[in-house]
């Protein structure tokens, strides 16, 4: 049983949890070097701070290079690979300064022609230059008091601006870490159209796009810039996605034809459903993509709208249920609330759903088995249905207002809870579940009874998930415009 809790108010923050790794098996050469190291990253000079870690790693690599013939071969190699660091034919890489004041931007070009370096762009308003000088002149370069800060452009093409989702999706991270930025992958963008594809790529925003169908608009362009920052060096497709979903299906079908490993889109339909096994559809066109290997990405709640919670939210994937004379269309276009969970046995996956717009009853409880569908009863008293967990083969839960359990196919209301909002079920087994919800509820059933956590501190939270781990418990949610995470743990 859980015996304490940590209530953390979240404003504007974040969490930092840092691990630390142990030394073993470090010779004592090496840890003489790592003591080095860091004794020179800690007494490094204010021109060298201007340097990203990498780069002034870099940097003590190559100074280093001259004594040591194992650094200088690693140096080489490095150098020669395509990435960021790729040398030219008179081993200059490539780099990015930026340079106040603004109007110091010339005179800076002009001592890196000096230092025999080449200028790729230069933003002579804006106070950057992107230029190709050896790593022997960097110093030189950084001593400048103009020069604020210099960094290795990230990949081979300059691009003035970088998509904020190149750091959310933590694409930067990978590309400094593991070198990797998309080389011998083609992906392919399904949207409206490019039509302004060469004035970005004559800004350098872009490559050379390989289409099929240009189509019409220019979100397609938009998306081509965002992948092309978080995989500068992958090979980009782009299809109109065309008016209909069949020709939808068709695009993802050329791009696949075309050999592209991953396909991405922000296109919605809203008479697409769920679970299609029609050859016309997209989600037989997804389908047979995934088959081949292929990675599909949608852009889920396009438009800010959200496919299960907002009365306009659009589905495409993946087609039509067989419940019904009339194949119900049982997900897309509807005001839906939805959980699963797995039966670990047979692969039986049961959703509850809560919803307003389509023939389903409101409160619905769907189990997939096989690609069919069928619609299970529910409690006569359920209401806003919000969440399900399967115990085991004979023993289900169903949340909303109050809590409900399915015993060898008869339903009972568990009194503990009354009409209290329950909005998400948790368990490792049938004596260990756990329950979070509106009005502070988080509690715990032992397989005998629930034990409910008070904390008047957490009264008018609302929790909206739950989750555990070993000893570990952590619930999620709100009150009023903060984030609450509750951290619990057994003793």
């Amino acid at each position: 049983m859980l015996k304490s809790f940590v209530t953390v108010f979240i404003v504007l923050s974040f969490i930092i949890i840092s691990q630390t790794f142990g030394q073993q098996g470090l010779t004592p050469k090496m840890r003489e070097q790592m003591a080095k190291a860091d004794s020179a990253y800690a007494a490094r000079s204010s021109d060298e701070k201007k340097m990203p870690d990498a780069l002034y790693n870099i940097l003590r690599m190559a100074e280093e290079a001259d004594t040591s013939v194992k650094t200088q071969q690693n140096l080489k190699k490095m150098l020669s690979i395509k990435s960021p660091l790729q040398a030219d034919s008179k081993n200059r890489i490539m780099f990015e300064l930026g340079i106040r004041p603004r109007s110091a931007v010339h005179s800076v070009a002009e001592v890196i022609k000096s230092l025999d370096g080449t200028i790729i762009s230069a933003g002579w308003n804006m106070g950057y230059i992107v230029c190709r000088i050896q790593l022997k002149a960097l110093r030189k370069l950084v001593a400048l008091p103009s020069v604020v800060s210099i960094g290795i452009v990230p990949g081979p093409i300059r691009r003035t601006i970088v998509s904020a989702g190149n750091s959310q999706l933590k694409a930067d991270s990978v590309q400094s870490k593991y070198m990797s930025y998309g080389d011998n992958v083609k992906v392919g963008v399904i949207s409206d159209g490019i039509d302004h594809r060469q004035v970005v790529k004559d800004n350098f925003e872009l490559p050379t796009i390989n289409f099929i169908n240009a189509g019409s608009g220019d979100e397609g362009t938009a998306m081509l810039e965002i992948v092309h920052d978080l995989a500068p060096n992958a090979s980009l497709y782009f299809n109109s996605c065309g008016n209909t979903y069949q020709e939808f299906g068709h695009a993802i079908r050329s791009l696949d034809s075309a050999g592209c490993n991953i396909i991405v889109d922000d296109i919605g339909y809203p008479d697409e459903p769920y679970f299609s096994n029609e050859d016309d559809t997209l989600g037989a066109a997804i389908r047979y993509f995934l088959w081949h290997g292929g990675t599909y990405i949608s852009a889920e709640g396009n438009d800010n709208r959200s496919i299960y919670n907002d009365p306009e939210g659009y589905s495409i994937y993946s087609g039509k249920t067989n419940i019904g004379p009339e194949n119900l269309n049982i997900f897309a276009n509807s005001q839906t609330f939805i959980d699963c969970t797995v039966d670990p046995n047979s692969s039986d996956i049961y959703f509850s759903l809560y919803n307003e717009s389509f023939s389903l009853p409101k409160n619905s409880l769907l189990k997939l088995s096989n690609n069919n569908v069928e619609v299970q009863p529910t409690p006569d008293n359920l209401a806003e249905a919000s969440s399900v967990w399967l115990a085991d083969n004979n023993i289900l839960f169903i949340s909303g207002t109050g809590l409900f359990r399915r015993s060898y196919g008869k339903w009972e209301q568990i009194k503990d809870f009354g009409l209290l909002p329950v909005n998400k079920i948790r368990g490792k087994g049938f004596n260990d579940i756990f329950i979070a919800g509106s009005y502070g509820l988080i509690a715990h059933f032992n397989g005998i009874t629930w034990t409910r956590y008070n904390n008047p501190n957490l009264s008018n939270v609302v929790f909206g998930s739950i989750a555990e781990s070993k000893n570990l418990l952590i619930a999620v949610g709100f009150l009023n415009d903060m984030a609450v995470a509750v951290v619990g743990r057994k003793q």
